[in-house]
């Protein structure tokens, strides 16, 4: 007999395992099969890629270009598993190559095997993929395009590397450092170049490199055309081509009319050793001494010095970095002998040649003896892009033919000093004299685009030239010196054959001078103070009339007090210490990044602050200006727009010349671009030459790249075949 409960165990068992059925899977939906719940699952995708670059143009056929991409984090909980790319004929396809991993790596590489069309373009998509499986949405790059194969190279096979230089009258011999002036050698490491032979002439054509550091030129010879670096853009450094222990690949891509037709494959340009920046912090000295390499620092810290001890070394700070002098006082400039404290030194006993130094350093060392750089000798320095704060920067008399190009000089003992372009220059200062800003002792020298706020003092330095200048100028004891495009007052005493041009000065002093002559546009505020105490033949009077071999026009009544864009009243992004532009003195740490060199730290007399409350001020011209500002032609009266392709300004005519009194005759309103390898390399406009119009009175000339707008039709006159360019921005507002 069947026993009669049967049918309800049967229920149970039934029940059970639906029970056991719905278990499991509420537990598969809250663990995601992992056995452990998880209340707080994220089921969100991972963040796509950004930046994703294919190069626009690759050199082949048959392979793909690398592809690179930017990459800040899944943004949701799971970690990133891994990175997928494809190749396609049209965006998002995947036809030509389908989806492959590329690791975790920001980048994949070349692929082969490819049969492509040169007059097509091709697309790359990649994803992102989480540790949970979950799949990003699909970025796409712009496009890229197989082009011809051209290959860059050395320009002078004898000097490859940074650091290396050729004689410029014999390329074919290496500059052996005693030659005089810094353009009488060629510095190799600027300089590649590449040939092209599927074009005759240049027209249509122009050539950028990947890093977007050099400006190239055009000119035919070759099998075709042969594209130059001409050399860093000045919105470039030697940073900008490093990693902390190597160099960075880099390639060209030419275009004509825009589209890319060539293109060389990355490589890295140079094989000088990149080194790190020894750590010693609490000291002793140390000697930087393996002949030709770049030491980089990657990240701030404190230094008890250096001794640069060998030829063709190069120091870089990488961006974000920053070196501090913290001296353990054991040595002075890591010599016993020398009665100084210093950052970095070079030793009269070494006189290294060929040197490079690159970034953002300080010196918060406060004594009359402590020098941020002190170079007692040295052939060929340069000083590039190079910011500092504290100590002054000594260059003494065995320093030959140096180069300072962007250089900020912030002394806590009174002045801010940024200079655009000099050439051979020393300057002999003190921690002390550096409150006037610049002390220069020193012949022929050629400093351009100078803001001085503590003022430049000339002393012995014959044959020298100012080419706009913001702050007093104060000399003696000098001859055939010139000075145009300046703002501020003029003093000048026991000088001979001074030339004063295009000057807005608050007075103007002549003691002692021997043939003076002030030329074209002659702005003073009001009262007009003019004197001339002794000398023969100064060149002004009293009532500020022309004497002697003078020539001005005197605009009278200026007021510059609104001129300047002045006090910033919100937050610099650049600079770490401001609050809407103030910050109290004890607290500032940021002395040197500002969203442009034209600013600094100020007190409400606009000096350098060193107590109280300080604010940022902007030295740029207003926009709106119309006193300093685009009126260089009259005076008082706005100068015609800059229209590339358009006949050049009036101000910029070729018959609108100064002559000085050293003989040299030169486009007023206009300075010559360094560095190119056209006319004779002394800054001055002069005939067949490259130069930059100067529409503005002192050191702002304007911002931006000269010469991507194109240049103007020069009017040929006095001074003729001048290729001119402009900035294209004149102005701040």
């Amino acid at each position: 007999m069947k026993s009669p409960f049967k049918p309800r165990s049967r229920f149970r068992t039934t029940l059970t395992s639906i029970r056991a059925t719905l278990l499991a899977l509420a537990l598969g939906a809250l663990t995601g099969g992992s056995g452990c719940i998880d209340f707080i699952r994220d089921r969100s995708p991972p963040a796509p890629v950004s930046a994703l670059s294919d190069g626009e143009a690759w050199p082949s056929l048959t392979s793909s270009p690398l592809l690179r991409w930017t990459y800040p984090g899944t943004g949701n909980s799971h970690a990133l598993d891994r990175f997928e790319f494809a190749l396609g004929t049209t965006p998002g396809e995947t036809d030509l190559k389908d989806w492959q991993s590329a690791g975790t790596a920001t980048q994949a590489p070349s692929l082969g095997g490819l049969n492509l069309d040169p007059t097509k373009t091709y697309y790359a998509a990649v994803r992102a993929i989480d540790s949970a499986g979950q799949v990003s949405s699909v970025t796409l790059s712009a496009g890229w395009r197989p082009v011809s194969s051209v290959n860059v190279n050395a320009r002078f096979a004898i000097a490859p590397n940074w650091n290396d230089y050729v004689n410029a009258a014999s390329p074919s011999t290496p500059c052996a450092g005693t030659e005089t002036g810094y353009y009488s050698c060629l510095h190799g490491g600027e300089k590649r170049e590449l040939e092209y032979a599927g074009a005759s002439n240049c027209t249509g054509l122009s050539a950028t490199d990947e890093l977007a550091a050099f400006d190239w030129t055009c000119a035919v010879g070759g099998a075709g055309v042969v594209f130059r670096s001409r050399g860093l853009k000045d919105s470039k450094g030697l940073a900008d081509l490093l990693e902390p222990a190597a160099w960075k690949e880099n390639r060209v891509i030419l275009r004509r009319d825009g589209q890319p037709i060539a293109s060389s494959l990355p490589a890295r340009w140079w094989t000088n050793p990149v080194l790190p920046l020894p750590a010693n912090p609490v000291g002793p000295y140390a000697t930087l001494s393996t002949a030709g390499a770049i030491y980089t620092l990657e990240s701030s810290r404190t230094s008890a010095g250096y001794l640069i001890g060998a030829d063709r070394i190069g120091i870089v700070t990488l961006p974000g970095a920053v070196l501090s002098y913290q001296s353990d006082n054991s040595e002075w400039c890591g010599i016993a002998t020398s009665p100084a404290l210093c950052l970095i030194h070079v030793a009269a006993s070494q006189d290294p040649k060929f040197t490079w130094l690159e970034g953002k350093m300080i010196s918060p060392e406060i004594a009359t003896n402590a020098f941020l750089l002190y170079y007692q000798a040295g052939a060929f320095p340069v000083f590039r892009r190079l910011s500092t704060w504290g100590g002054p920067l000594l260059m003494q008399q065995s320093v030959r033919s140096a180069r300072l190009d962007q250089v900020q000089i912030t002394s806590m003992f009174g002045s801010i000093l940024k200079f655009r372009n000099t050439l051979g220059t020393r300057i002999q200062a003190s921690a002390t004299t550096l409150m006037r800003g610049l002390q220069l002792d020193v012949d022929t020298s050629y400093f351009r685009e100078v803001l001085a706020t503590g003022g430049v003092e000339l002393s012995f330095s014959d044959n020298s030239v100012f080419f706009g200048l913001t702050g007093n100028q104060d000399g003696g004891n000098h001859a055939k010196v010139t000075i145009s495009h300046t703002l501020g007052s003029a003093y000048f005493s026991n000088c001979s054959d001074l030339t004063i041009a295009q000057g807005a000065h608050y007075a103007v002093t002549l003691a002692n001078v021997a043939r003076g002559k002030l030329t074209g546009n002659l702005l003073l505020s009001t009262p007009e103070a003019c004197e001339a105490l002794g000398g023969t033949d100064p060149g002004v009077g009293a009532s500020c009339t022309p004497q002697g071999a003078s020539d001005f026009n005197r605009v009278g009544g200026v007021d510059t007090l609104n001129s300047f864009f002045g006090p910033i009243y919100r937050d610099d992004s650049k600079n770490a210490s401001d609050t809407l532009g103030e910050a109290p003195y004890v607290s500032i740490a940021d002395w040197l990044n500002f969203e442009t060199p034209f600013r600094g730290w100020t007190d409400s007399q606009n000096r350098l602050c060193s107590a109280g409350s300080c604010r940022i001020f902007d030295w740029r011209l207003k926009a709106l200006d119309m006193v300093l500002r685009n009126t260089t032609g009259t005076g008082n009266t706005q100068n015609d727009a800059f229209i590339p392709g358009a006949p050049c300004p009036a101000a910029a005519h070729g018959n609108v010349t100064t002559q000085d009194l050293a003989g040299r005759l030169f486009l007023r309103n206009a300075f010559e671009i360094l560095g190119d390898e056209i006319g004779d390399e002394d800054g001055l406009c002069e005939s067949n030459e490259a130069c930059v119009y100067a529409p503005n009175f002192g050191a702002y000339q304007g911002e931006g790249d000269y010469t991507a707008p194109g240049a103007c039709a020069f009017q040929d006159g006095t001074i003729s075949g001048v290729t001119l360019y402009a900035y294209p921005i004149n102005g701040a507002s």
